[in-house]
Order: structure tokens, then sequence, then C-alpha cells
């Protein structure tokens, strides 16, 4: 009775999980090479680094420092992490008209950016499901890409690969 109980518990929690990722379509951008910190104002230690133009998913929170700047917290994976307003935008939420995941078809790279001259975050296994946030970039080869949330970040992943 105990593991059923348990495996019960674990499914509530994974589709309570599932729904607040579907929900959170809103990412944040960073403006300019920017830290990430373990709260919202400059006296919290570091807890990352965002490249400028690279996006991770907004919690949907904001808080004001001592100081009247505004910090978006953003999903760190695990963790909330948070960055300035003076270095960062909240952009995207995503149409329920869109389209809402895609589908790996092959073991594929998921990249900064909407191209093959952007770096690779990860790779990921055929037959993965990964949310659609709503924007499809075409490289300069003709190819769409489909901006993608995995681990808390915004990345990229070529059409040529995922299908939704």
């Amino acid at each position: 009775m105990r593991k059923f109980t348990a495996f019960v518990i674990l499914v509530i929690a994974m589709a309570a999980m599932a729904i607040t990722a579907h929900a959170s379509s809103a990412r944040v951008t960073a403006t300019q090479d920017s830290n990430l910190r373990w709260g919202p104002g400059k006296n919290y230690q570091e807890a990352g680094f965002l490249a400028e133009g690279q996006s991770m998913i907004y919690k949907g929170m904001t808080d004001t420092d001592e100081r009247g700047v505004a910090w978006y917290a953003v999903d760190g994976g695990q963790d909330t992490m948070w960055i300035s307003s003076n270095c960062a935008k909240v952009s995207g939420i995503a149409s329920s008209k869109e389209k809402s995941c895609v589908w790996t078809q092959q073991d594929v790279n998921l990249r900064w950016g909407p191209g093959m001259d952007h770096g690779v975050y990860q790779s990921v296994p055929k037959g993965m499901r990964l949310e659609y946030m709503g924007e499809t970039v075409t490289d300069k080869r003709g190819v769409d890409w489909y901006q993608v949330s995995y681990d808390g970040l915004c990345l990229w992943i070529s059409s040529q690969c995922a299908e939704f």
C-alpha cells in the first residue's frame, strides 16, 4: 500500500510540474552579459551567468531591490535565480493557438541561438518532448529553428531534427 501511495504522489507531482512548465511560456532575455543571483539584488551571491541574447523561463515573479531596481525570477532547473531588469527584458507569452511542443526525431544538439553558428548547450536523445516557446526563426540556409524550453533555458532546435 505504501508503494502505491508513493506512486500516486509521484504521478500527481509530475503532473503539477508539467502544468506549471506549460503555463510558463514567458521568457527573460539578457540584453547584455549578466550575472544571475540567488535573490533579487546585488547583495545576493552570484548563481550563474547569462550571455547577451540568451533566454531563460520567466517564473512570473518580479521583486525590487533597495535601489528600486526590478529583478526578474527565472527558472534555474530546481532553483529560482534572479536577473536585474537593467540587463534583461521579459517577453513572449505564447498564444494558446500556437503549437505547444516538439518531438526530437533523432539525437540532436540544442543550441544557444537559431543556427549552426551558435554554440551547443547539450545533446538530447531521439523521442524527447520539448516545450515550444512560440518562436520560429529561419536561418540563412532556409532552415527553420524552433525555440524550446529545456533545463529552465530557452534554446533552439533545428526543424530538420524535430517536429510538432
